[in-house]
């Protein structure tokens, strides 16, 4: 492209690690970004996470590893040197199934992993567009994608839209038996906004829906004062949640509030850490566009 660098980077991580036994260690239940799941689920695979050298998202499983993953990204640069767009490609290959036990459904059951596509796209200085897309080559299928655009007027401030994809295949497979309830994909929306009011007061806000479902999947907002001494912020969140002896039809909520009181450093005044976080609240947490 006229005006512009492209640079091309190739990637490449061999991983070994040798197999242990783990079937006495119980599994910790916990809540993921999707409603429910295990400490023991799958981290969600986009292109950076397939250089991981996890395969599990927490601590309770540690998975044995002989692969090698391959991959590479091109970025192109404006006449000032600023990243202007990238894409990124990649796949594992397994030179040796990966596994924690002896149970078949507990190690992978192909010799190569998804594809895992990622793209950044600095549309100006204020509009920002980010993308990533998982296409699983044993389903033949798309598997997990999410897309967000952002307008950032001026220092903080944003509004974000966003859109996530992940197939019911994929949950069933990689998150757990509680998974088993959904029987649709997942298709969410959701926009996030944060403003600084004045040069003493922030909001937040966040709302999700579930396009299968109907429902939404969280709500939250955020108020915070800040002042050269000291901050407080009220935030109330209604999200998603899972509990025994769930019927597969019933969505479950919890509702929460919380109160923050925090001292400042003197002559310390703007909102970027309020507004920071309070964006990491929830579930499904701000993302940056444009963040590499």
């Amino acid at each position: 492209f006229d005006g512009y660098t492209q640079t091309l980077e190739p990637h490449i991580q061999y991983l070994y690690r040798p197999y242990k036994d783990q079937s006495n260690i119980g599994s910790k239940r916990v809540n993921n970004y999707l409603g429910f799941g295990y400490d023991s689920a799958l981290v969600q695979q986009d292109y950076y996470s397939l250089f991981r050298d996890r395969r599990y998202s927490g601590l309770d499983r540690i998975s044995s590893a002989n692969q090698v993953t391959v991959g590479g990204t091109s970025r192109f640069y404006d006449k000032n040197a600023d990243e202007r767009f990238n894409f990124s490609a990649g796949q594992i290959y397994y030179l040796t199934a990966s596994r924690i036990d002896d149970n078949p459904s507990n190690r992978t059951q192909k010799s190569s992993s998804s594809w895992a596509l990622e793209s950044n796209w600095k549309i100006s200085n204020k509009w920002n567009w980010r993308g990533s897309y998982q296409y699983d080559t044993l389903l033949d299928k798309a598997s997990l994608a999410n897309s967000s655009l952002e307008f950032n007027p001026m220092k903080n401030n944003l509004i974000q839209l966003n859109y996530r994809y992940a197939s019911k295949e994929y949950i069933n497979q990689n998150l757990g038996a509680s998974a088993n309830r959904y029987q649709q994909d997942i298709k969410q929306v959701g926009v996030v906004a944060a403003w600084e009011v004045s040069d003493n007061w922030a909001l937040v806000g966040k709302y999700y829906q579930d396009i299968a479902l109907k429902k939404p999947v969280e709500q939250y907002v955020g108020v915070q004062y800040n002042s050269c001494c000291w901050s407080v912020g009220v935030g109330a969140r209604r999200y998603v949640t899972s509990r025994q002896n769930q019927r597969n039809d019933q969505v479950v909520y919890d509702n929460s509030v919380g109160v923050t009181f925090e001292l400042r450093g003197l002559g310390e005044n703007d909102h970027q850490s309020g507004i920071e976080d309070m964006l990491k609240k929830g579930k499904l947490p701000y993302i940056q566009a444009f963040s590499l």
